[in-house]
């Protein structure tokens, strides 16, 4: 998970759902894209586990206590962490990204309406690897060797080899540019002023749920565009996708698909013909994944549950039915699934983690939302929304790559 904290002096005001707690309490996956607002001292929130199955899940905490009287815990599962930069007045503090540790905040300088978002997604949780501080382009480097076990001579007898491949990723820089006027929420201002019940749920401030909505809004862009983006679009660079259908140095035996969608009748086959191209030397390997679109997940999950030809019966998988599954991890012939939201329909790709590559400039920078009162500036009643960042992706060994497509 990686986190940020945004301030804003903003008086708008819009609807969103909301959830408030004054008891420590265990958050559930299905509260994503609801506002937390936490009124209590003391408080500990349980975060739900990170798994394939509930990436680019987006969380709101918001402090609702006094000034200076709330110590907020946000505690991960023993197995995630919190990562991230969080930005407030004094100075900024990173969250460390070490499993099981909790995020605290600082009593003395808590202000009511502070908040935290913290989201999941192929990036934030691991799937891929990511090289931050990229200022135009770096050369990925991998080294490859070939028998390096010979018969012993006498002589110094060099019989292997060394093959270093470089590939170039280079990050494209985007932005976000948002207008709005503030008498367009107008109405929704007056009414709160007066009290109206139905607005009871509003949050404090429309700066808050504006920038939320942003952030989450180029979370699910940077989803998407990681997998199946072209770079002949506006905003996207080329995704992994489209950069693997055109590679010719990706053999053309490790190119499988085709025929009809995936559905829980024909999965198995499906998922089989690109794990059975696995080259042999990656098979068994710890960071080797099968990265898959949703719709692939949702019927592997059905044919184990009885609903394809696997042999299991009409019950499936202990006589469940698809209640086998409880949102734990998936594995296909010993190698372990990742559910990947960005991922078109009726893809798959297999690779090693390590050899598939986020870059960016400052990592922060994808979370960073600057909001902007032009009433201050320019007299006028306008708000100006701008972030700004760089992101693209790359892989390293063209010949340790497969695609279903």
């Amino acid at each position: 998970m990686s986190t940020l904290i945004h301030t804003s002096n903003d008086d708008v005001r819009v609807q969103v759902s909301q959830n408030s707690y004054d008891a420590s309490s265990s958050i559930p996956a299905g509260d994503a894209g609801v506002d937390q607002n936490i009124s209590t001292d003391g408080l500990v929130v349980s975060l739900p586990q990170i798994h394939s199955g509930n990436l680019g899940l987006t969380y709101l905490f918001r402090n609702t206590g006094a000034d200076g009287n709330n110590i907020i815990t946000l505690s991960p599962h023993s197995s995630d962490s919190i990562n991230g930069t969080i930005a407030n007045a004094s100075a900024d503090s990173v969250a460390s990204g070490v499993a099981d540790k909790d995020w605290v905040n600082t009593k003395a300088t808590a202000n009511n309406g502070d908040y935290v978002i913290l989201s999941s997604s192929t990036i934030d949780d691991g799937g891929i690897t990511v090289k931050p501080n990229i200022a135009f382009k770096e050369v990925i480097k991998k080294v490859e060797t070939g028998a390096l076990v010979s018969d012993a001579t006498c002589d110094f007898d060099p019989n292997s080899t060394i093959t270093l491949t470089e590939r170039i990723i280079e990050p494209s820089e985007l932005q976000v540019n948002l207008a709005m006027c503030k008498k367009d929420f107008k109405s929704d201002w007056e009414a709160v002023a007066m009290g109206y019940s139905a607005f009871d749920n509003l949050p404090p401030k429309f700066s808050d749920f504006i920038i939320a909505h942003a952030a989450a809004q180029v979370a699910q862009k940077t989803e998407q565009t990681i997998w199946q983006g072209l770079s002949a679009n506006a905003g996207e660079y080329q995704g992994f996708i489209p950069l693997i259908t055109a590679d010719a140095d990706v053999p053309a035996a490790q190119k499988v698909g085709g025929g009809a969608a995936v559905t829980a009748a024909n999965v198995i086959d499906k998922m089989g013909l690109i794990v059975d191209v696995i080259p042999s030397a990656l098979y068994g390997k710890e960071d080797l994944f099968l990265y898959v679109s949703q719709n692939v997940a949702r019927a592997y999950v059905r044919a184990l549950g009885g609903f394809g030809a696997n042999g299991l019966g009409a019950a499936g998988t202990n006589s469940l039915g698809t209640q086998w599954w409880n949102n734990g991890s998936l594995t296909f012939d010993g190698v372990k699934i990742f559910v990947c939201p960005g991922m078109s329909d009726n893809k798959m790709v297999a690779a090693e983690k390590s050899n598939l590559y986020f870059g960016t400039g400052l990592l922060s920078d994808r979370n960073e939302v600057k909001l902007l009162d032009m009433a201050d500036i320019d007299g006028s009643q306008n708000v100006r929304l701008v972030m700004r960042f760089t992101a693209g992706v790359q892989y390293g060994i063209s010949s340790d790559i497969c695609l279903y497509s």
